[in-house]
């Protein structure tokens, strides 16, 4: 009996480690979302501190001089400054996760159509193959005298 060769395999194995590249950067871009996240949470932790820092020096109706009010406004505009930067980077990988996603899912989709023809290419042979057997044991049926081909 003939053994059925898919002879677009090496496409099929192709599309699978295009997938698998796919799969990968996936997981590099969501790990590089949550770096940034957390850096955006550290950034967002040091603003609060700063305001709050801020808020306690107003508040405190203690004297100080000018320049301990320029520097805490200063730290406070370079934290914010800071902040702004980082969610504007965290957007940035977001979009790239995103357009990753969108690319994983298109190589998927490309696995699985090669997959599917690959499954009825093999029942199409499967078909084929027991349409010349039942043929076969037909004519050995109508004529006994006839051997077996191999």
């Amino acid at each position: 009996m003939k053994r059925f060769v898919y002879r677009l395999e090496p496409v099929l194995r192709q599309r699978e480690w295009a997938l698998r590249d796919a799969q990968a950067a996936l997981a590099e871009a969501n790990e590089q979302v949550a770096q940034q996240e957390r850096e955006v949470a550290a950034v967002l932790d040091r603003y609060k501190g700063a305001l709050d820092d801020w808020t306690a020096l107003v508040g405190a109706g203690r004297e100080c001089g000018v320049d301990v009010y320029a520097r805490q406004a200063a730290y406070a505009a370079d934290v914010a400054t800071r902040l702004a930067d980082d969610r504007a980077a965290l957007a940035e990988r977001v979009t790239v996760r995103d357009a990753t996603a969108a690319l994983l899912a298109a190589r998927r989709r490309e696995v699985d159509a090669a997959d599917d023809h690959r499954a009825r290419s093999h029942a199409r042979f499967r078909q084929v193959i027991a349409v010349k057997e039942f043929a076969d044991a037909d004519d050995r049926w109508i004529d006994p005298s006839r051997k077996e081909e191999r």
